[in-house]
């Protein structure tokens, strides 16, 4: 074996993850040493197996470092490790940004076992005092009509702000999206939210929020909002959201 990129003694261990018994190192793009145990990546990710399996790892075959700032940090690994090691979640406001990520980081690492386990959760943020944009963003990139339909029940008893904004939670913006956030901020961009309008009112909400989530979803959420408005004084979010679900398997096929 050729001599390792990093020297182990030299990283800063995340104290959860820090057992020297484990046969195996993640190092998460923000530079968080993780030590787990192959078989745990191996029995959840077909990518991560065949990257074991095939000694693929450059110079060290037991560290796998990571690049991607949003969906390889710390907070996003340390969710996944989590649920591979069966350990409790608390999940919370804070937690959307890294969830989300982990949907992405799931999905580039063909992790299929997670992806079901991250629909049971999600459920979890519908029932906190969280602006339901947020959880329908992540039903909809876990592809959970169920939920989204949901989110559209909670969403007519919520409104964007028309004083001061609530930061997004952290891990949630891309580099980009934030820079665009704060051109908007400052008067250079007219692509934030419309205050005082429905946070699923498709048009109301904050252009850099769209790219990222499915197309579908969006064009059902702009066919329901046809059909009714999506406001605090809306009206019936829960027919809202039976037509939602309607349009939404229409559009699938289903």
């Amino acid at each position: 074996m050729e001599q390792p990129s990093k020297v182990e003694s030299d990283l800063d261990f995340d104290p959860t993850y820090s057992d020297r018994g484990a046969d195996f190192t993640l190092f998460s793009s923000d530079s968080v040493a993780f030590k787990v145990h192959k078989y745990y990546l191996q029995a959840h990710s077909t990518v991560f197996r065949d990257m074991i399996s095939n000694c693929d790892l450059k110079e060290n075959h037991n560290l796998l470092e990571f690049t991607d700032p949003q969906i390889e940090h710390s907070t996003t690994l340390t969710i996944f490790l989590n649920l591979v090691y069966n350990r409790q979640l608390n999940l919370s406001r804070d937690s959307l940004g890294p969830f989300r990520n982990l949907i992405g980081f799931a999905k580039k690492y063909d992790c299929r076992m997670v992806l079901p386990t991250l629909k049971s959760l999600a459920r979890q943020f519908l029932d906190q005092y969280i602006s339901p944009h947020y959880v329908f963003i992540i039903a909809a990139e876990l592809d959970d009509i169920d939920l989204a339909s949901d989110c559209i029940i909670k969403g007519t008893s919520w409104v964007w702000p028309k004083d001061s904004d609530r930061p997004d939670p952290p891990q949630w913006r891309t580099s980009d999206e934030v820079a665009e956030s704060e051109r908007e901020s400052k008067g250079e961009s007219n692509l934030g939210i419309s205050r005082g309008a429905g946070v699923l009112e498709v048009t109301s909400g904050p252009i850099w929020e769209l790219p990222r989530v499915p197309i579908s979803y969006l064009v059902g959420l702009m066919k329901t909002g046809r059909m009714y408005m999506l406001t605090a004084r809306g009206g019936d979010g829960v027919q809202a959201s039976q037509d939602f679900k309607k349009i939404m398997k229409a559009c699938q096929g289903k």
